[in-house]
């Protein structure tokens, strides 16, 4: 059961900084909040599949699924930062809890 919110947590995180990442790349760029998600180059909407954080990236192989286009590779260093940030947080917590 351990491994398993190691995992759902993991995700969590990654899902989150995938947020975090596009809300702040939208306003740097004064974009709606609230559009769906786009390629910054061709401006094609993306389909649900390319919008998995961290496996997206590795289907794709780091390029637009349509224009063909670089996605920066910071984009999956911070869903990976994210994600470790969110196993981080559950396993502090783990350790909180066993303590009292």
């Amino acid at each position: 059961m351990y491994i398993f919110y190691l995992i759902y947590f993991g995700i969590l995180g990654s899902v989150m900084g995938s947020g975090v990442i596009t809300l702040i790349d939208r306003v740097k760029r004064k974009e709606s909040l609230f559009t769906r998600s786009h390629c910054v180059s061709c401006g094609h909407i993306l389909n649900p599949q390319y919008l998995v954080p961290i496996l997206s990236y590795l289907l794709v192989k780091g390029r637009c699924h349509y224009c063909n286009s670089k996605i920066p590779q910071s984009i999956i260093e911070y869903e990976m930062q994210f994600s470790l940030i969110g196993v981080i947080v559950y396993m502090g917590a783990m350790i909180c809890i066993n303590m009292f």
